[in-house]
């Protein structure tokens, strides 16, 4: 998926070893629901797509969205696996 350089709202880094890692990064994304109010109608949405390295210096992902009028986590943290299931670190 591409994303327009603006959908980047915030990022973070994290020192590992001599190096510093990206560990945080929060992609802007727009969705739209049916409309509580009127079925026939869609509401847009505003979700937050947010990468990040755990405590564990594990890769997960967890959306966020105002789906119900006020912001908060969709799901629990999802953790993307490579060809042989291992996570990404």
């Amino acid at each position: 998926v591409h994303y327009k350089t603006l959908s980047i709202i915030n990022w973070g880094v994290r020192k590992v070893g001599a190096h510093f890692k990206t560990a945080l990064v929060v992609l802007a994304e727009k969705d739209s629901i049916v409309d509580p109010s009127d079925e026939f109608s869609l509401k847009e949405i505003q979700l937050y797509r947010v990468l990040r390295l755990d405590q564990n210096g594990e890769y997960c992902v967890q959306i966020y969205s105002d789906r119900t009028g006020t912001l908060h986590a969709d799901s629990e943290p999802y953790y993307p696996t490579d060809a042989n299931g291992a996570k990404w670190n």
